[in-house]
């Protein structure tokens, strides 16, 4: 098991049957024109799922203790690639999250109608201010695509994993504090 799916499977345990996660990467965000602001993915998003690329949407569907991940990216797309850089294609996606269902964003809404039924809760990252991909408070967007389900903020669970470091964290983190040492002292001779 990689250390993105163990992070996964201690959030899945905190997590009640019949439920349904929805995380979003976050948009980009307009300049001006055809220019947008840096993209910076949602840090949790990131954590769970290790992919970077904006309107991305990680779902896991729980039922008793059998989870069903989904990670639904923007399909490709060779003439804007030209324009903007190539997306995530789904074999990259899959070895970085380690998701086996990977789709295309415009089938959100039929996964969304067939887990439906099997729901009771929704949780979300309702980190204030966070937009979903329609640039809608993801807060707003619960309250009206899940009015009939418990919807339920995951956002202090993931920071409480964020904070307990493991021992491959922790391993990077040296390595970074060695790096910045070296760096800093090169930069001293200069």
């Amino acid at each position: 098991m990689t250390e993105i799916q163990k992070r996964r499977a201690k959030l899945y345990r905190k997590l009640k049957k019949d439920s349904l996660l929805i995380l979003f990467s976050g948009p980009l965000v307009k300049k001006s024109a055809d220019s947008f602001y840096p993209f910076a993915v949602n840090k949790n998003f990131y954590y769970l799922t290790g992919v970077k690329q904006h309107d991305s949407i990680f779902i896991a569907f729980k039922k008793e203790q059998e989870v069903t991940e989904h990670l639904l990216l923007l399909p490709l797309d060779p003439l804007k690639a030209k324009w903007d850089g190539p997306r995530l294609e789904k074999d990259v996606a899959q070895e970085l999250s380690m998701i086996i269902n990977i789709s295309d964003l415009d089938k959100l809404s039929d996964l969304l109608t067939k887990l439906k039924d099997e729901v009771k809760h929704v949780y979300f990252d309702l980190e204030p201010g966070l937009l979903s991909q329609g640039f809608e408070l993801i807060k707003d967007y619960a309250a009206r695509e899940f009015s009939d389900f418990n919807v339920l903020d995951i956002y202090e669970e993931i920071i409480k994993l964020r904070m307990v470091k493991s021992r491959a964290e922790v391993k990077l983190i040296e390595q970074s504090i060695k790096l910045t040492r070296k760096a800093l002292l090169s930069a001293q001779k200069q």
